[in-house]
């Protein structure tokens, strides 16, 4: 009965070890290729925020393995800002390079320093569970967008 009991034990932990493997394989992403995430919420100070304002969408939209869009609207509001950039994913690191602005942008993009031109960033982004991290800088700490994954 005892050796049952131990036998059973192993194929127990064998088949959780198996799950949680294929788990944590489901969030690990290689390429962003074809994805849209929107901005849910963020971090900032060790808090987590949920997006200040629900009629604001932000959407990261990775067209391919290295064109990438940024779109911004609000609900109640026409106006909008859009860019493309070239992009480069060297985990954890995304680097963007803006090649493409919207010629119908709203006079206040330009505002909007991830709006400007041959602008380049460098900032890290990493999967957090089924959510997408960018990690930005507010007043020297971590402002962290919070994205998800959306399907269109």
């Amino acid at each position: 009965m005892k050796s049952l009991l131990i036998i059973f034990l192993i194929s127990l932990t064998a088949q959780i070890s198996t799950a949680v493997t294929k788990s944590s394989e489901s969030t690990d992403i290689h390429s962003l290729e074809g994805q849209v995430w929107e901005y849910v919420a963020f971090y900032y100070q060790n808090q987590r925020y949920e997006k200040p304002n629900p009629a604001l969408h932000v959407r990261f939209d990775f067209k391919s393995a290295s064109l990438m869009s940024l779109y911004w609207y609000r609900d109640d509001d026409p106006a909008y800002c859009h860019r493309m950039a070239e992009y480069r994913w060297d985990k954890p690191m995304l680097e963007q390079k803006i090649m493409w602005l919207d010629p119908k942008n709203s006079a206040e993009c330009s505002k909007d320093p991830d709006m400007q031109m041959g602008r380049q960033s460098r900032n890290k982004l990493e999967m957090v569970g089924h959510e997408l991290f960018l990690y930005l800088e507010l007043n020297g700490e971590d402002f962290i967008y919070i994205l998800n994954k959306i399907n269109l």
